[in-house]
């Protein structure tokens, strides 16, 4: 453990990257040209924030970000520079990007994932790590078909029913595309070769002058493959979940049988595009993708846009939160085992007075911590603080041992204090909170399938009734039941004293719509985060073991 300086409560062998990317004719260009607000910088500075005050020590955390590159041409007292050093406070007090300017690259993420310490990079991730290394990239994205002549989109569907007129944008054809998420500045010359010799850059708008600026899906399996390579497999017999050696006896979380894990965070549009391989049986067997421990989220689907934040706020939210629950539990264990001290029979009669040498000689010798001078305890409240032990250890073992995953198992209990979550477990949290911090979107789109005939007047409570609905549920999903209710109040005039129906906004006064079919619709046109893991258990990981 890494505690002296930061507080840390985290094993020292965990690291973290947090990449933050915009395009290179936004942000990449001459400063006079650059647009206003960077799309990344914010997200970074206050996931920065966010790990510092969990316990993570500086020195664990990569940042490669444009802080100094894109504040030095801001006026001094503008909004955009009041804003982004505000997001930024903790980071730039701390002495700003590890990475910056044109170190923010394609090149310098491989480098610093890889380990390959050179001149230009010389904070890198240690190669052989022992826990595990948090991948996380907030930028924009794209996809390009690998060949010039070739479109990697499909037709357009036309159908005369309303509700399937209007749909999501069209798939893209995973045989015939590159995707991959911007970053500001070109990758350098000595590493061009080694990092796109597997990207078909042909089709890239702009040439390849452009792609050297692009990091692919295509480049991330092959880091992924190399990053796997290059670690020693850890010893289930002499490792514990904090990271030290213990006895041969002592057991060991199950993560460690194998090599060390990663877990990769993207948020950008068309980032499900990195999943399309890794959900291919050749590619799996080929990567021996079923043996590593990997956890792969991203923001949408391939062929959609993300929304800003997203994905990014919820997981940093959610793992921060995991992180300060381990913190705590750490604690409640120390004073549990004080208050245990302080009513052992020994510290008794210690408190009784002073015994003989010979008495003396024959007392084991106390720890630091039961030498202190503290009061006694009565047998009532030794009682007291026992059970009150036992039931709580009950409850983590009963949490820990149940296969049903649900949202609310991660969630702060009044009764007790809240178990530990899975990786899996935390996953599905941050998309509860991912659908109902954006359930605006949906919203928007089933405005443009449904809307009440009260249209336009004082009593047309339609956007604030369908708004508690529609992440209602306890895993952020619609209330279906409640949308059937509401239509219903709706059309026997129970809602606003007369009858409102709703009409697609297409076909006013035309045949009635369902707004539980109008919500199922929006929901294909949203963007949807998804994940995709490596060994099939890894996912049973808990938090408290990973970091």
């Amino acid at each position: 453990m890494d505690c002296s300086a930061d507080g840390c409560v985290i094993p020292r062998e965990t690291y973290f990257v947090l990449v933050g990317g915009d395009a290179k004719q936004t942000q990449g260009c001459a400063p006079r040209q650059r647009e206003l607000f960077h799309t990344s910088l914010c997200h970074v500075g206050r996931a920065y924030a966010q790990l510092r005050d969990a316990g993570v020590p500086r020195s664990r955390i990569i940042t490669i970000v444009q802080l100094h590159d894109y504040l030095q041409h801001l006026p001094p007292r503008s909004y955009p520079r009041s804003l982004f050093e505000s997001e930024c406070a903790r980071l730039l007090a701390e002495g700003g990007a590890t990475y910056d300017g044109t170190d923010v690259n394609p090149g310098t993420v491989w480098a610093v994932v890889l380990g390959l310490v050179s001149k230009q990079c010389p904070t890198v991730v240690p190669k052989h790590l022992t826990k595990t290394l948090i991948l996380a990239i907030y930028s924009h994205g794209d996809a390009h078909s690998t060949k010039a002549s070739h479109s990697c989109g499909v037709s357009d569907r036309r159908s005369v029913d309303l509700m399937t007129s209007v749909g999501p944008p069209p798939k893209l054809d995973a045989a015939k595309t590159e995707w991959f998420a911007h970053l500001p500045y070109p990758t350098p010359p000595a590493l061009c070769e080694e990092l796109y010799a597997q990207v078909a850059v042909q089709g890239c708008r702009g040439g390849r002058t452009q792609a050297f600026c692009q990091l692919y899906a295509s480049q991330l399996h092959a880091l992924f493959a190399r990053w796997f390579a290059s670690q020693p497999a850890a010893s289930p017999s002499t490792e514990t979940s904090a990271g030290s050696v213990a006895p041969a006896s002592s057991p060991a979380p199950s993560h460690t049988a194998g090599p060390p894990a990663l877990v990769c965070l993207l948020n950008y549009c068309r980032s499900g595009g990195v999943l399309e391989a890794l959900r291919k049986p050749a590619a799996r067997a080929a990567l021996g993708m079923d043996q590593w421990p990997l956890h792969v989220m991203v923001s949408c689907q391939p062929h959609h846009d993300a929304l800003v934040g997203g994905l990014w706020q919820a997981v940093f939210d959610q793992l921060t939160q995991a992180m300060k629950q381990r913190r705590n539990k750490q604690e409640q264990q120390q004073q549990e085992q004080q208050r245990e001290l302080q009513s052992s029979p020994s510290h008794a009669s210690r408190a009784r007075g002073p015994k003989s040498q010979e008495s003396k000689s024959r007392e084991p010798k106390l720890c630091p911590l039961q030498q202190q001078n503290l009061p006694p305890v009565s047998t009532e409240s030794r009682l007291r603080v026992s059970l009150r032990a036992t039931q709580g250890r009950q409850r983590v073992c009963t949490r820990a041992s149940s296969s049903k995953l649900a949202v609310s198992d991660t969630l702060p209990s009044s009764s007790s204090s809240p178990a530990i979550p899975t990786l899996q477990a935390l996953f599905f949290s941050a998309l509860a909170q991912y659908r109902r911090e954006n359930r605006f979107e949906l919203k928007d789109h089933v405005f443009t399938l449904a809307y009440p005939s009260n249209f336009g007047r004082d009593d047309d409570t339609f956007p604030g009734d369908l708004d508690i609905l529609l992440a209602a549920q306890h895993d952020g999903s619609p209330d279906w039941k409640g949308l059937q209710a509401l239509q219903k109040r709706y059309r026997s005039g129970a809602q606003h004293g007369y009858p409102v129906y709703l009409w697609h906004p297409m076909d006013w006064e035309g045949p009635e719509a369902s707004l539980v079919r109008a919500v199922k619709k929006a929901q294909t046109m949203v963007a949807v985060p998804d994940c995709e893991w490596g060994a099939s258990d890894f996912k049973n990981a808990t938090v408290d073991a990973l970091f």
